[in-house]
């Protein structure tokens, strides 16, 4: 039992930081839409057609963050069901009502994150919802994904539940970098208020940052240009 619930924490942690590198990413390539209509759309759709001209980089990255997901997903549920039939092992809990809170909330952020994820790729992705988007192109003749994203936060709901799932990954990653350093083996008072002051101050940026992109669009402050 206590070398499954460590094993778990291990492989949650390990897929977490993967996917933490990801949102980094993610966000710093999003970004470039406040750049606006002409190196905006210039930059982000470069970007776009050099991950398409690599098809086993990008590729390859998708598995393994998709892989990293689904066991990111399945041992944090194993976690919580050895937590509920053992005592609390590894980490040192002086506030049990804060815990559990801190716990259930990793769960239901944890649940509309993975919701948004599979939303977010049938929408730009895959082009499930909105399969007009794959036909967009520049004067370039590539894929523009510039007006992709614009077009589509230009609908107050699906910006809305963006926005939502940006703030649920905010706390889920205030949280989960801390349990990432503990749980690998990482310890220390100084270290822990350093990590503590960084997950706040990685989590809180993120957010306001990927946030702030269709609520700019929503409000007119990045248009979709000619």
């Amino acid at each position: 039992m206590v070398n499954s619930l460590i094993m778990s924490k291990i492989l949650v942690a390990i897929t977490g930081l993967m996917m933490v590198g990801f949102v980094l990413g993610h966000t710093a390539a999003n970004i470039l839409v406040f750049l606006g209509p002409d190196l905006g759309r210039d930059l982000i759709n470069a970007y776009a057609a050099g991950l398409k001209a690599n098809p086993l980089l990008i590729w390859g990255a998708r598995i393994g963050l998709i892989v990293a997901l689904i066991v990111h997903v399945l041992f944090t549920i194993k976690l919580t069901m050895l937590n509920k039939s053992s005592k609390p092992i590894g980490y040192k809990v002086t506030n049990t009502k804060r815990a559990n809170f801190a716990s259930k909330g990793m769960a239901l952020f944890g649940m509309v994150i993975l919701f948004f994820v599979i939303y977010h790729l049938m929408h730009y992705t895959l082009g499930v919802t909105n399969p007009e988007f794959m036909e967009l192109l520049d004067d370039k003749g590539r894929h523009d994904v510039y007006s992709m994203v614009v077009t589509g936060f230009q609908n107050p709901v699906v910006s809305l539940f963006y926005v939502l799932a940006v703030v649920a990954l905010g706390f889920h990653l205030k949280h989960g970098i801390q349990s990432m350093v503990q749980t690998l083996g990482f310890s220390g008072n100084s270290l822990m208020q350093k990590t503590k002051r960084l997950s706040n101050l990685v989590s809180i940026i993120i957010t306001l940052l990927l946030a702030f992109i269709p609520v700019s669009i929503l409000f007119g402050l990045v248009k979709l240009g000619a």
